[in-house]
């Protein structure tokens, strides 16, 4: 282990490449791009994009020739009842619910957070893909602010603290 958090910062990473996409489209739009035209450069850009990453990837480590110990000479149970079997706890239930309600806020916006203001508030369809990067750019920086209150109050305090928040809101 690392000792402290890093998957909100694979998050943040994520929505920084939304925020891109988002600044792109709206720099698109105001320009007046045809859409042909732009989603044809994006995926050019993206095919070249995965062609040089793939070439980075590293394999996943063969343990076939270790001398450590197997699992299955180990008294925890394996194969796919044994993995299964977390679901019959009650906190992994609940812990998938809000996830679940978080993926349908997050969800609910990047899909329609746009339309909403263009079609909803008649504002000009690049200043709609500007309300969206500013909604990602506040969820980036959710992210990177969560890894410092996960490492400096953990992650129950945290969750608590979240989800009080977002009833308030």
């Amino acid at each position: 282990t690392l000792g402290r958090s890093i998957m909100p910062v694979f998050h943040a990473f994520f929505s920084i490449g939304t925020m891109v996409g988002a600044g792109v489209g709206a720099l698109a739009e105001a320009a007046r791009v045809p859409i042909v035209v732009h989603l044809g450069v994006v995926s050019a850009v993206m095919v070249v994009a995965v062609l040089i990453a793939s070439r980075h990837i590293q394999p996943e480590a063969s343990t076939d020739d270790s001398d450590e110990p197997t699992e299955s000479n180990s008294a925890t149970p394996t194969g796919w009842r044994a993995r299964l079997s977390i679901w019959r706890n009650s906190g992994t239930l609940l812990i998938g619910v809000i996830v679940l309600a978080a993926a349908f806020a997050e969800g609910s916006a990047n899909d329609w957070i746009a339309i909403a203001m263009v079609d909803g508030h008649g504002v000009a369809n690049a200043t709609g893909a500007l309300v969206f990067g500013i909604f990602v750019t506040a969820m980036t920086v959710g992210r990177l602010v969560g890894v410092f209150l996960l490492d400096r109050f953990g992650r129950v305090a945290v969750l608590r603290g979240s989800f009080l928040l977002a009833s308030v809101g």
